[in-house]
């Protein structure tokens, strides 16, 4: 046999049998999917409160822990008389598992109503640390205590601020 001709056979066989490939192709369905979920929501359910307080003889210092919601004298002597006291709590609704991140202000200024004097809240703090993963149920819960510098001659009245606390989806 010629080997040319036997080489032009394998060729032709090899095509042949490429051609029965292709015609014996099946086309398959795939399928896909997406959800689409809110980015997040949160929620402010308790604020935080100092309830009523004395004034003392010299600068005091006010906390409010975040694990607790009670009042601690940390410096003077004010004298904490009641009311609702009371830290901040936060609720978050996101995708399960997503990582958040929460940042808190440094300081921001209470104004008496109707009037112009002031106090400071500083040094907020949240239970737990700042970078969190939601729960497998999307829902977290954190709450933020702080810091209220209450002056000698503080004017009574009720002192109000809002500050915020920002959480970023990651």
């Amino acid at each position: 046999m010629d080997s040319g001709a036997f080489h032009k056979s394998k060729w032709a066989f090899a095509f042949g049998c490429a051609l029965f490939y292709a015609q014996g192709a099946v086309a398959l369905p795939g399928d896909t999917q997406t959800q689409i979920v809110n980015p997040g929501l949160v929620t402010n359910t308790s604020r935080l409160d100092f309830g009523s307080v004395i004034t003392g003889s010299v600068q005091s210092r006010l906390r409010i822990p975040p694990t607790s919601d009670t009042i601690i004298v940390s410096a003077g002597n004010a004298i904490p008389v009641g009311g609702s006291v009371s830290r901040a709590q936060f609720n978050v609704v996101a995708a399960p598992l997503t990582l958040v991140l929460i940042n808190l202000p440094s300081n921001i200024q209470l104004v008496r109503v109707s009037g112009s004097e002031q106090m400071l809240l500083d040094q907020f703090q949240q239970n737990g640390t700042p970078l969190r993963f939601m729960g497998p149920t999307g829902q977290l819960s954190f709450f933020v205590g702080g810091r209220l510098r209450v002056g000698p001659s503080q004017a009574a009245g009720l002192y109000q601020g809002d500050f915020t606390v920002t959480v970023n989806f990651l």
